[in-house]
């Protein structure tokens, strides 16, 4: 199993197999660290993807509070994250 996971993470989709593997993780372990970086990652990923859009705009995310704006030009970000 866990050749088929560092298989996995060779692949174009490592980000996605990482979520998933914290999405199982979280649910079995219930470690407050588990969720925190499971969450964590899908924050990194929604700038990632927000990222690869016109930036003209501020591009809005999906949190935990709802759809939030995306400031790139803030630190706050880097802090959070």
């Amino acid at each position: 199993m866990i050749d088929d996971f560092i298989t996995a993470l060779e692949g174009k989709d490592s980000h996605q197999v990482i979520i998933a593997f914290l999405e199982a993780l979280k649910d079995e372990i219930t470690d407050i660290r588990i969720r925190q970086t499971h969450n964590a990652m899908l924050y990194l990923r929604a700038l990632r993807n927000a990222a690869d859009y016109d930036l003209r705009e501020k591009p809005k995310i999906k949190t935990a509070k709802g759809m939030e704006e995306v400031d790139f030009s803030s630190k706050r970000l880097v802090q959070k994250a």
